[in-house]
């Protein structure tokens, strides 16, 4: 029965974040989320005391599957220039990035403003990422095979990533296609003051089921 009920309020949680991701949390209402999950409205109540409840869960669902996304490159670990390369093309490679769920993060960055619990998860995820580019950024020092500071490369690289993300999602004409990865790419290079060259898709490890769909470059 629990099992029942965990996957449950999984297929809820996963609609809520298609519809954030594809038409924003005002079009995300209880009634839009059973209808895109096939339940009734009063099932999704049943699993959800209410739509903060839901909320909280489809962005802790969001931070998951970024996590998962994130350890396909673990087999990069001992090469920095190719993990970063890895990172930039799956936030905003052709092929790798999963769009919906991008645009799903973006809306809940509109949502850490004004909500204090998501605030504090928010802000914990992006010290979080920080943190994991300064570790890799540093062996790439160690290694001599990148000259900058790590903290101020890190912080600099998701700012950057955060930005096209906005941009990607409110003027989505405004970023040409296909060039996101491009120039991010060639701006962390002078960045870390190493050449990153795009990771070949059979570098990483198998993508998720779920990241199957992300097909398009981000803009």
């Amino acid at each position: 029965m629990a099992e029942k009920k965990g996957k449950r309020r999984a297929q809820i949680a996963s609609a809520m974040l298609d519809l954030l991701g594809e038409e924003g949390m005002a079009a995300a209402t209880i009634g839009a989320v059973a209808k895109r999950a096939h339940l009734a409205p009063g099932l999704v109540h049943y699993h959800f005391s209410d739509k903060a409840e839901l909320i909280a869960v489809a962005f802790e669902r969001l931070i998951e599957r970024h996590q998962r996304r994130l350890a396909r490159l673990d087999p990069l670990l001992d090469d920095p220039p190719r993990w970063l390369a890895g990172f930039i093309d799956i936030h905003l490679g052709l092929g790798d990035a999963d769009e919906t769920a991008l645009r799903a993060w973006i809306v809940f960055s509109g949502e850490a403003l004004r909500d204090d619990t998501i605030r504090r998860r928010y802000s914990e995820v992006v010290e979080d990422t920080i943190d994991r580019l300064v570790d890799v950024i540093t062996r790439g020092v160690r290694a001599r095979v990148m000259r900058c500071d790590p903290a101020t490369a890190a912080a600099a690289i998701v700012a950057l990533i955060q930005g096209y993300l906005q941009v990607a999602a409110t003027a989505r004409g405004a970023i040409p296609a296909g060039s996101a990865a491009v120039a991010a790419r060639a701006m962390v290079s002078g960045l870390v003051g190493q050449p990153l060259a795009p990771t070949a898709r059979d570098a990483l490890a198998p993508p998720l089921p779920e990241d199957q769909h992300a097909v398009r470059d981000i803009r």
